[in-house]
């Protein structure tokens, strides 16, 4: 199943806005047209970051255990109280960043950088190993890894980083 990662940036002064939001009911709304106000807010007023080209699911799965393996679980990062409150509201992965947070992470990625060896390795080690015999190309592991820290980079202070996916 194909998941999109996709990763805003907030203004801090909208996040009680954007919580609010989350828990607004979704559906048809006048006219018949469907609504999402949470989704619709940060359309019109975040600003979104660089597209993922693969599968959200790769940066869910293989790019979130390997630097998992390397002590950088992004858990340990995002604002947890937030990001739960947003999980929980939208029944869906988000994670939410503050900046002094996404810098180290986006640090340790850099620092943690695998070689091509290293990485094929832990892609076909027996704790990735997929039910169905598949194994993720390191294009896309290298491209969510870079899509990643470049996201966590352009936290500021004057924002608030979601990353979604689903």
């Amino acid at each position: 199943m194909s998941a999109i990662a996709s990763f805003y940036l907030v203004r801090t002064e909208d996040v009680a806005h954007l919580k609010d939001l989350a828990t607004q009911p979704v559906g048809p709304g006048s006219g018949g047209q469907w609504q999402d106000p949470y989704w619709a807010f940060l359309l019109a007023n975040a600003r979104e970051m660089e597209q993922y080209e693969w599968s959200g699911s790769v940066i869910g799965s293989e790019v979130y255990f390997y630097l998992q393996s390397r002590s950088a679980t992004w858990d340990d990062y995002c604002d947890q109280e937030l990001s739960e409150f947003l999980c929980q509201a939208r029944e869906s992965s988000i994670w939410a960043f503050r900046a002094e947070a996404a810098r180290k992470l986006a640090q340790l990625i850099e620092r943690n950088w695998p070689d091509e060896a290293s990485l094929v390795a832990f892609l076909n080690s027996p704790d990735m190993a997929s039910p169905i015999g598949e194994v993720v190309p390191t294009e896309g592991v290298f491209a969510g890894l870079r899509v990643l820290k470049s996201w966590l980079s352009q936290v500021d202070d004057s924002t608030v980083g979601i990353l979604t996916i689903g």
